[in-house]
């Protein structure tokens, strides 16, 4: 930490006014800013100059960390172990654009992600398992190692309930529950009549269900110590079987990487969105294309080729998007309701508008009501070509740009 302002201590201090008290601290953290201000600010700004202190503050939290501070981040966790033996390869589970190092080994580190338990695991140290999960480890089990590893970390002895499930590989649980758990809102349950199989966790202390062969059963399931998390799991998910589903793919990419966190998530849509906040939000420009130019939807599509896309609108260069809404890539690509948005992709027009809004297609949204919630782009053989509206202003050249932004992760519903 930096010290950036002081003062002189209260007059009934001996060496008032000539003494220094630290007043300011600055430091960085992993790319963002500390700041230490031990003054009671938030009771209100008592005359302007102290207005101006607390804006500055906010300022400089906000702004980029300076190129003279050292920034303290512990290091990334860079690799994935597997404790015992897996005949599937654990990198098909990880997202496209997250590499991890596949070792083998039953004592994790710092450098681990995550720990992954299969059942033919012998050496299982519950205390140093215990200490990993608390400095942010990630521990996942698999058929019929969820007791045993929950016993030796939380010392706490479970058993296995009865043995359910039809040995297909897939993590996914055929029943939900807890919906409204944040694992369920970063990650869509698409349930499949190929379950994998394992011993039921029914009753287990401590533990958030989460999914489970029926209504009563529970196959998946978390529980948090410190830092990390424990996640079991009963579900033969190593044996490699073709019948693994593109949707236990991402529960199981969603466990060791904790992707995706907590990107940007605004319904319906927004109008005067700055860029800046949706880049802060996890977002990255992928496409830009004046309302004047053609662009092959291929070229997007290769492009912006991450979970969440943000269609957007501007005047040309602007840093805040007139109007501009996100969802689901497959959803915004090729049209439905997602996140109290209507997205569209039809031969002529590609666009958005709020949930609710009737269309009036021609082949572009021509509609007037809340004419400021509407966006379209006429296409014509699956190419962007000059037109049409950005809100209520209809544009065909290059005074407006269009604007798609990705990010990864899932949309979550406020």
């Amino acid at each position: 930490l930096t010290q950036i302002a002081t003062f002189p201590g209260l007059p009934d201090n001996p060496q008032f006014p000539n003494d220094t008290h630290p007043a300011v601290l600055r430091g960085a953290r992993c790319g963002g800013n500390v700041i230490i201000a031990p003054f009671d600010y938030q009771d209100g700004a008592p005359f302007p100059a102290g207005l101006r202190f607390i804006q500055n503050l906010a300022a400089t939290a906000a702004s980029p960390v300076p190129a003279g501070l050292t920034d303290v981040c512990p290091p990334p966790r860079q690799r994935l172990m597997i404790c015992g033996r897996a005949d599937v390869d654990p990198a098909v589970f990880l997202p496209a654009d997250r590499d991890l190092q596949v070792v083998e080994g039953c004592a994790p580190d710092a450098l681990v992600q995550a720990l992954m338990i299969t059942r033919n695991a012998v050496d299982i140290d519950g205390p140093a398992l215990a200490a990993y999960v608390r400095q942010g480890g990630r521990v996942i089990t698999e058929l019929g190692m969820s007791a045993a590893v929950y016993s030796a970390i939380f010392n706490t002895p479970v058993q296995g309930g009865q043995r359910r499930g039809l040995c297909r590989d897939n993590a996914m649980p055929a029943i939900q529950r807890a919906p409204e758990d944040r694992l369920w809102r970063q990650v869509d349950f698409e349930p499949t009549a190929d379950t994998g199989c394992g011993d039921d966790m029914a009753g287990w202390p401590g533990i958030t269900a989460l999914g489970g062969w029926t209504a009563q059963s529970v196959s998946l399931a978390r529980r948090r110590l410190g830092a990390g998390v424990v996640w079991l799991l009963e579900a033969d998910w190593q044996d490699g079987q073709a019948t693994l589903t593109d949707a236990s793919r991402a529960l199981m990419g969603h466990l060791i990487t904790g992707e995706p966190t907590a990107g940007l998530s605004l319904p319906g849509a927004h109008r005067d969105l700055l860029l800046r906040h949706a880049e802060a939000g996890g977002f990255e420009t992928c496409a830009i294309a004046e309302y004047g130019a053609a662009l092959p939807r291929a070229m997007i599509r290769a492009a912006c080729d991450r979970d969440v896309l943000l269609l957007g609108c501007r005047r040309a260069g602007r840093a805040t998007l007139t109007l501009g809404g996100m969802g689901r890539r497959d959803t915004v690509l090729d049209g439905g309701q997602h996140n109290g948005v209507r997205f569209y992709a039809t031969p002529g027009a590609w666009g958005l508008a709020s949930l609710g809004l009737a269309l009036d297609l021609a082949p572009c949204d021509v509609a007037v009501g809340a004419g400021g919630e509407r966006m379209c782009w006429h296409l014509n053989n699956d190419r962007l070509t000059p037109g049409f509206r950005c809100g209520s202003t209809l544009v065909d050249d290059a005074s407006f740009e269009r604007v798609i932004l990705h990010r990864r992760g899932a949309v979550i519903p406020r």
